[in-house]
């Protein structure tokens, strides 16, 4: 069978979380072909991931305008009015790349382009998003009613997160759901091999701190600064800082085989294929707040502390999720950037609670166990080709 996977280049997640998936179904003899940009052609250069695919197809990146605080969502829709034509020319690429292959099946990550095309051609697709509608910083109606006629256009949507009540990206996805036909969904929760899951808690957490950074090119370069500026403040005014043993991940796929040692205690990583193995040995995990990473700090019984871009819709509202869960904090990223000592008074206050944010973990984590069965995700995919 010939499966098209088509993944939105920006940031590393819809990336991770597709060839995970895609993978399984190439070790199952299956055909499998990728179209990406952006972010993601830096992610599948690596031998091991580009070896599973027929054939990879890029398309010219799409631009976030990015500040040091965080997104410019003024500055991105300009950027966007701008280059209309790059927007166009996905379009353009995606239809004559499924025209070409005529795929069994289109598995879009998140691509709006591939979607249209692969309705145009009457091929069958399966849209994989969290985010059933976008919330911006002011609500506009019309964005709203675009996306879920967009993506209504999929024979199924797989949400890659935890049903409601449980939910990580909850405004995005459950004001929505009355927009669909309830067959057409399927939450499919974290998507990555369940035995690694489940033996996450049987590791001593032997790492104290553990900036796992995973973010849009600039955003990410932005961040990574900030938390080193951060560090060097906070190592002079404490001692406890000089004392934990601390992982910073870059998250820059360029960089696999970059690794340094700060100050004796802090280990630097440019790229990890992996980085479960560090985050379940971690006490505390730092993130940026994207979704993916949040389920699998969940998966790995790590409390979190989120310090979402300024302005970025979808990390915030999952901050806020995360602390409303009691799985950890939100903390606001100007305010960090101003006064870095919050982040030891958020440090300290879940170590000083550390039993109460496991409780709460394990909970969330009895559920997304049950829906993370990839095996259970492949039956559906295999469903829904017939």
């Amino acid at each position: 069978m010939k499966i098209y996977f088509s993944v939105y280049g920006v940031g590393s997640g819809h990336s991770i979380r597709s060839f995970r998936l895609a993978d399984t179904f190439y070790r199952d003899g299956h055909e499998i072909y990728l179209s990406t940009f952006g972010d993601g052609i830096r992610i599948f250069k690596d031998k091991d991931k580009r070896s599973i695919f027929k054939k990879i197809l890029v398309s010219k990146s799409i631009e976030y305008k990015w500040i040091e605080e965080g997104l410019s969502w003024s500055g991105t829709m300009a950027y966007s009015a701008i280059n209309y034509n790059t927007l166009y020319s996905h379009l353009i690429d995606e239809y004559r790349n499924l025209k070409s292959i005529m795929p069994d099946i289109v598995i879009s990550d998140s691509r709006i382009s591939t979607l249209l095309a692969s309705y145009k051609l009457n091929i069958k697709s399966i849209v994989i998003t969290n985010q059933l509608s976008i919330k911006l910083p002011k609500d506009i109606p019309l964005i709203s009613r675009l996306f879920t006629k967009i993506w209504n256009l999929a024979d199924s949507i797989v949400i890659p997160d935890l049903p409601p009540k449980y939910t990580i990206t909850y405004s995005n996805i459950v004001p929505y759901l009355g927009f669909y036909n309830k067959r057409k969904l399927f939450f499919a929760g974290l998507i990555y091999e369940k035995p690694d899951l489940i033996r996450s808690c049987e590791v001593d957490k032997d790492i104290d701190l553990f900036f796992m950074i995973s973010a849009p090119t600039h955003d990410r370069l932005n961040f990574v600064k900030a938390i080193y500026r951060s560090l060097n403040i906070l190592s002079r005014e404490s001692r406890l800082l000089r004392e934990y043993n601390i992982i910073i991940l870059e998250g820059a796929a360029y960089k696999k085989n970059f690794r340094k040692v700060l100050n004796g205690n802090i280990r630097v990583f440019g790229w990890l294929d992996n980085p479960h193995d560090i985050l379940k040995r971690s006490k505390i995990v730092i993130l940026r707040g994207g979704q993916t990473s949040i389920l699998e700090s969940i998966m790995a019984m790590t409390p979190m502390i989120v310090i979402p871009a300024c302005r970025q819709t979808e990390q915030i509202e999952n901050a806020r999720r995360v602390e409303e869960l009691g799985l950890g904090y939100y903390m606001d990223y100007k305010m960090f950037l101003r006064d870095p000592t919050i982040l030891i008074n958020s440090i300290n206050s879940i170590l000083n609670k550390y039993s109460y944010f496991q409780e709460n973990i394990r909970k969330v984590r009895n559920v997304l166990i049950k829906v993370s069965n990839l095996n259970r995700l492949k039956r559906y995919i295999m469903r829904m080709a017939i």
